[in-house]
């Protein structure tokens, strides 16, 4: 059997990770430090909950910009994998130059996929895309159109 599901029965998910993304902002390249927590639950092989990323980057030459996503998960566990989409129900990207902030503000998706390395590791795999329709500064939002794309490689460790 190629593919061998995971033990048909109920089960909480709590899943905190840390990891590292490259992606891009319109043409400027991204990289940095990303944190997260997936919490749901199981279903014999599917799985529903929610997934909340913490990213710290460098967004072309500008450090320490700050990126917040929260999102709503639907995905498959077989024994040693785990696949999932995730709805990005919200995202802002925020970035200070002289004092002032800039937040974008927009929706995407995010695809993923995990082996597990033992009963308390995790290798992750994630791509995310974003649309950001908003930009806000010093209280003034306006339209945007920038859009944010981003891979990142993590270790989560699953407490239960």
């Amino acid at each position: 059997m190629l593919l061998e599901f995971s033990q048909g029965q109920a089960g909480v998910l709590l899943e905190p990770g840390i990891g590292y993304n490259l992606g891009h902002q319109d043409l400027q390249k991204t990289q940095g430090l990303g944190l997260s927590a997936k919490a749901g639950f199981s279903f014999g092989s599917v799985l529903l909950g929610v997934d909340i990323g913490y990213n710290d980057l460098q967004v072309g030459a500008t450090s320490s910009v700050k990126e917040n996503t929260t999102g709503i998960m639907l995905g498959a566990d077989f024994k040693d994998w785990r696949v999932w989409y995730e709805l990005i129900s919200g995202s802002t990207l925020a970035s200070s130059s002289g004092g002032v902030t800039t937040t974008l503000s927009g929706t995407g998706s995010k695809i993923g996929l995990t082996q597990k390395i033992t009963n308390k590791v995790n290798l992750n795999l994630e791509f995310r895309a974003i649309n950001f329709t908003t930009s806000s500064t010093a209280g003034v939002s306006t339209p945007s159109t920038s859009f944010f794309d981003s891979a990142c490689l993590s270790v989560s460790f699953p407490l239960f």
